[in-house]
């Protein structure tokens, strides 16, 4: 059977930020209160700590990550999330640029 779908490769360059036990407050100033920590601590199997955020999107429904996974902005007020392997497929770290020369 001949397959007619094609292969693509994201290409643009993403602001994204790995969720920890202690970044909740660094990921609120980041995302201007669009990623908020949820003050209620609810353990799971696959989510021990009981931590986790609450994603708020103008476009999208509300979502939640837990520590280890990958917030990405995708544009002005647009959040998403990725777990750690997901997002290690998707992107990569784009190389730092020198902020002058010679320095």
């Amino acid at each position: 059977m001949n397959n007619p779908a094609k292969k693509y490769r994201r290409r643009k360059t993403v602001e994204a930020v790995r969720i920890t036990r202690n970044n909740s407050w660094e990921i609120r100033e980041w995302s201007e209160d669009m990623v908020i920590a949820s003050p209620v601590l609810e353990p799971t199997s696959y989510n021990p700590s009981g931590v986790y955020l609450q994603i708020e999107s103008d476009h999208l429904p509300m979502e939640t990550a837990i520590v280890g996974e990958w917030i990405v902005k995708k544009g002005p007020r647009i959040y998403i999330h990725h777990t750690d392997d997901v997002f290690h497929q998707l992107y990569e770290l784009e190389p730092e640029r020198e902020t002058s020369a010679g320095t």
